[in-house]
């Protein structure tokens, strides 16, 4: 798992509402096997994929965007949620596949008070992703033992904005679309 992170002052940013508050973030990289099967000679590179999830933090605050697939490297990203000393305050998902929210447990477990929170239409889909033919039938079949049994991944809706401290962070999304 790698990370890159750099400091972000929220005026005259785009998507960031505050007085004179800096933002920092990190973002959190792993590589997965993905979704396709079966690929043709010459191609064998397309069977990993790269998720991302990013920590977007004030002095004290932090805003989690999206998490990992895996129960393995959700663990792994709960450790350097931690390892940043931040209260993590949200987690937010953007897409309602399994490979943003799956991971969402591992991290409740570490850090109790965090709250999960996707728009609407990203919330409806997740309800769609865990109907158990796409939970069992999908997620599980193609990764066994990788995907946390249990537990409540449905994040609750918000409005436009999360509080990181004092700042308020404005997270958009072109919409629940396929990747």
């Amino acid at each position: 798992m790698s990370s890159t992170s750099a400091q972000l002052t929220s005026r005259g940013r785009p998507g960031f509402v505050s007085a004179e508050a800096d933002l920092g973030y990190k973002v959190f990289t792993t590589t997965r096997p993905g979704l396709t099967p079966d690929l043709p000679p010459g191609y064998e590179s397309l069977m990993w994929v790269t998720n991302s999830a990013t920590l977007i933090y004030g002095k004290r605050d932090a805003v989690l965007v999206d998490t990992f697939l895996m129960q393995d490297q959700s663990a792994q990203l709960a450790d350097q949620v931690a390892a940043a000393g931040k209260n993590l305050t949200y987690i937010y998902i953007t897409r309602g596949h399994g490979d943003h929210f799956f991971g969402i447990n591992a991290l409740e477990q570490r850090f109790p008070n965090v709250r999960a929170a996707a728009p609407a239409s990203v919330v409806d889909r997740i309800a769609n992703t865990l109907a158990p033919d796409e939970l069992e039938g999908f997620w599980r079949k193609r990764f066994p033992g990788q995907i946390p049994e249990g537990g409540d991944y449905r994040p609750a809706g918000c409005d436009s904005t999360l509080r990181v401290g004092d700042i308020l962070v404005a997270p958009t999304s072109g919409g629940d679309h396929e990747h």
